[in-house]
């Protein structure tokens, strides 16, 4: 079907309880690039790889790493974090979502894998759909969205390259913030435009397959003045 649904009302953010478990070097870590951490694809669902060792693996960019004596608690609190956050969800479907991807080791067909980023100051992602589910936790700094208050059916969000959304002129966007020590879930189909502040680079943990949709500019036909369609797009790319 080619039907756009309503997204929920529910706010897609919610508080976590990881940060007593993190270090935070006290150190300036101005950047004007995104740092990607390494890739950790999760290959037994069974089995997650370490949370607490790749938020380690990238301390020296990040300034933050978990305690010692910490480490399976965050490991723990992570994961029931990811859990509570889907099972709120006020769709039993995006609920489901999460134990499909559990029982199968995918979502929407994709893979997921664990990644930590550094985002700088003033970055604005490409609006873009999600073909997968995706679930992020804010270390440091703030991560913000413009929401799009529809979702994509998956079975349009398949392939290699798939495609977002056009956004007409007459639908609305809420905007989110996820402070440190919130998390986000992006359920597939979900639409947003994910940013930073001007004045500070922010740390996340995803959990995500590395694939977006991304709505060309082109298809972006509403004039909220929050939006900025063209962001990711300098470079002259044509929409695939």
């Amino acid at each position: 079907t080619n039907t756009i649904t309503t997204n929920g009302r529910r706010r897609p953010t919610m508080e976590t309880n990881l940060l007593p478990y993190l270090s935070f070097a006290d150190r300036e870590n101005a950047r004007d690039s995104i740092y990607l951490g390494p890739a950790h694809w999760i290959d037994d669902t069974a089995s997650f790889p370490s949370v607490s060792a790749i938020v380690d693996e990238s301390r020296q960019e990040t300034g933050i790493s978990v305690l010692p004596e910490h480490r399976t608690a965050f490991d723990d609190a992570w994961f029931q974090s990811l859990k509570r956050c889907f099972e709120k969800h006020d769709d039993s479907k995006v609920t489901q979502e999460l134990m499909d991807y559990l029982a199968t080791g995918r979502s929407n067909g994709r893979k997921l894998k664990l990644q930590i980023m550094i985002l700088p100051p003033g970055l604005y992602f490409k609006v873009h759909a999600h073909p997968n589910i995706e679930f992020e936790v804010t270390l440091a700094g703030c991560l913000e969205e413009f929401r799009w208050l529809f979702r994509v059916p998956a079975a349009q969000l398949t392939g290699d390259t798939p495609r977002g959304p056009e956004i007409a002129a007459t639908h609305p966007f809420e905007h989110y913030r996820v402070p440190a020590g919130h998390c986000m879930l992006n359920e597939t189909g979900s639409v947003h435009q994910s940013f930073t502040s001007r004045e500070s680079l922010c740390c996340i943990l995803v959990m995500w397959s590395g694939c977006h949709a991304n709505t060309h500019p082109s298809r972006i036909l509403h004039n909220d003045s929050r939006l900025k369609p063209t962001a990711g797009w300098e470079g002259g790319e044509e929409e695939s």
